[in-house]
């Protein structure tokens, strides 16, 4: 039997083996840093991270922006993604929220 590759919807192959079992790394995110505030923002990591999550807790609309990525979380609603490596995170906010990142 040949080795076969798939595709995951990340568009990376995955190689099966002869036996049919997959070789999966897994990595594992950790908190890098966690706050609460109701301000503008700009907060600056000294190494690269990539998770993302905000809890909007007021009753407007906030956006932050990751790279060239902006993301507007509607009011008393929450966003959790993985973006490319960064290093900045800016908050546009008029109310309260949490914000976390994560990283391996």
């Amino acid at each position: 039997m040949a080795v076969t590759f798939i595709q995951d919807n990340q568009g990376d192959k995955l190689n099966i083996n002869k036996d049919g079992s997959l070789n999966i790394t897994l990595s594992i995110s950790r908190i890098k840093d966690y706050w609460t505030d109701q301000d503008n923002q700009t907060r600056k990591f000294q190494t690269p991270q990539d998770i993302v999550s905000i809890m909007n807790d007021a009753d407007t609309p906030l956006t932050f922006t990751v790279g060239t990525f902006t993301i507007t979380v509607p009011p008393h609603e929450s966003f959790e993604d993985a973006f490319p490596a960064f290093t900045i995170l800016n908050v546009n906010a008029n109310g309260p929220y949490r914000g976390m990142v994560k990283g391996t």
